[in-house]
């Protein structure tokens, strides 16, 4: 498991790096360096705000699939978007850039081949 330990003043250093799980201490040409207070609580709220934010994703995740509607199956979406249907993308870095439908996958997903400059790319 990856993570910091952060140490106020131990009575030795080669101690401290003998116990099990440090991999490391911090420190240059074998000597440690002291890390700032205020650098420790950058650290901890650092951390602390990525993990709310990683515990809200799946919450996000499934909203905006409810959102989304029902999903269709094969046979529906392959009604909705036919083979060679012109289709254009109404997202990500391909966004604006049309092309034509190749299949419906059922997952409320096409592939399709999009019309770029250096050609076509299958998405």
């Amino acid at each position: 498991m990856v993570g910091y330990a952060f140490v106020r003043d131990p009575h030795s250093f080669y101690t401290l790096s003998d116990c099990d799980g440090v991999s490391a201490i911090l420190g240059v040409a074998g000597c440690p360096l002291r890390i700032l207070a205020t650098d420790i609580e950058n650290i901890r709220a650092a951390e602390a705000a990525e993990l709310e934010s990683m515990e809200r994703r799946p919450a996000r995740r499934i909203e905006k699939e409810n959102q989304a509607g029902p999903k269709l199956t094969r046979k529906e979406a392959r009604d909705v978007f036919p083979k060679n249907h012109r289709v254009v993308v109404n997202g990500g870095f391909l966004k604006g850039m049309g092309g034509y439908v190749v299949d419906a996958t059922g997952r409320n997903t096409i592939k399709a081949m999009i019309e770029t400059l250096n050609g076509l790319v299958p998405v």
